[in-house]
């Protein structure tokens, strides 16, 4: 657990499976170099104190691991980190789901020793009451996220967003 906490890197090469729906399987996360780059910065950014606010934009083609990654880097931070919030907004309410769906599949397939509870677990919430975390999904509109706080904010494929500016500005 400790070893988990203390490195991103070691969390997803050692236990984080992810589902390869071209291959329709279980598989390890595995690291390609833009990926293990991308680590780094987060892992630099969780281990600075005091910690400021850190903005990462990806400009990628599809299928390059981006949001699987920023997934588990949710997952992370939730089940590693006391009061951790992290939101997933997506260009609509079920793509955002479908962020939250993978995240819950990384969590119910941990080892034993490392699965924490999730509750609530709802369409658009997973809570993880040992951490006092949860991750949340909103849509990218004027205000979802107004008037709410966030550890960290994942918003995938920001082009497709009708409001990205304004969403992101709302958390």
């Amino acid at each position: 657990w400790r070893k988990c906490r203390l490195s991103l890197y070691y969390y997803l090469t050692h236990y984080v499976t992810i589902q390869d729906r071209v291959l329709q399987e279980q598989v390890k996360w595995e690291s390609w170099p833009h990926l293990k780059e991308l680590c780094t910065l987060v892992q630099k950014w969780v281990d600075a104190q005091p910690r400021e606010p850190m903005f990462i934009i990806i400009f990628k083609s599809r299928q390059m691991g981006a949001s699987t990654i920023m997934t588990a880097i949710g997952v992370w931070l939730t089940n590693f980190f006391e009061s951790s919030k992290v939101i997933f907004q997506s260009k609509d309410e079920r793509t955002a789901e479908e962020m939250l769906e993978r995240a819950r599949f990384i969590c119910e397939h941990h080892p034993r020793f490392l699965r924490l509870k999730i509750y609530p677990n709802q369409d658009e919430v997973a809570g993880f009451p040992a951490t006092n975390s949860k991750i949340v999904t909103i849509p990218s509109t004027d205000d979802a996220g107004k008037s709410t706080d966030a550890t960290c904010v994942i918003c995938d494929e920001w082009e497709a967003h009708k409001k990205a500016r304004e969403g992101f500005a709302a958390v």
